[in-house]
């Protein structure tokens, strides 16, 4: 079962997976916001050790993706305010381009690949640049589980119709690798925001 689907179906499988991933890989990549995805404080709070030896000294990447997720594991870790305020920075004024509406490992302009998203979906992205990058995601809408983080963060910004677009479109044309039930979670989110508002 996919990760993703853990999530939602066997938290405390999908934490023992995170704990395991988290002692596997030298530096973290998506497993620090998934920590925050689970919503468990007790994991969250044991892994932040980790997460900030795992941090400590790490330099400013040139690739758009790992920038982001390094954004992401630094407030995850806290403690590394600083070090954020640089990424953001970095994000916002080097990588973004204004013209696609998306952002490009240093700057430069190429194919329009899921990579762009990452700097909108940990929250490194100005209000502004987070609806460029959402316009951009529904002319564009893939069909891989990086779907997931994508609507994920259309509904952190309160865009639960875009989110909800990136859904259906992933859920009709997706294959059996997409996590099919953290997308359905995504969407029942979607349905109580639509609730709340």
């Amino acid at each position: 079962m996919h990760l993703l689907d853990l999530l939602v179906t066997a938290p405390e499988q999908a934490a023992t997976a995170l704990r395991e991933l988290a002692m596997r890989e030298p530096v973290p990549s998506t497993w620090s916001l998934l920590v925050n995805i689970l919503g468990n404080p007790e994991l969250a709070a044991e892994l932040a050790p980790l997460l900030r030896q795992q941090l400590t000294g790490l330099s400013v990447p040139n690739d758009v993706e790992a920038a982001s997720l390094l954004y992401a594991a630094y407030e995850s870790a806290g403690g590394f305010e600083q070090e954020q305020a640089v990424l953001r920075d970095y994000l916002q004024n080097t990588c973004f381009d204004p013209a696609t509406g998306w952002f490009y490992d240093k700057g430069v302009v190429g194919p329009l690949t899921l990579a762009g998203m990452w700097p909108f979906v940990v929250g490194a992205a100005t209000d502004d640049q987070g609806w460029a990058v959402r316009t951009t995601l529904l002319k564009h809408p893939w069909t891989d589980e990086r779907v997931f983080w994508a609507a994920g963060g259309c509904i952190r910004l309160g865009h639960p119709e875009a989110a909800r677009t990136l859904l259906q479109t992933a859920l009709e044309r997706g294959g059996p690798e997409l996590p099919r039930q953290a997308l359905l979670r995504l969407w029942e989110e979607c349905e109580e925001y639509d609730g709340e508002s």
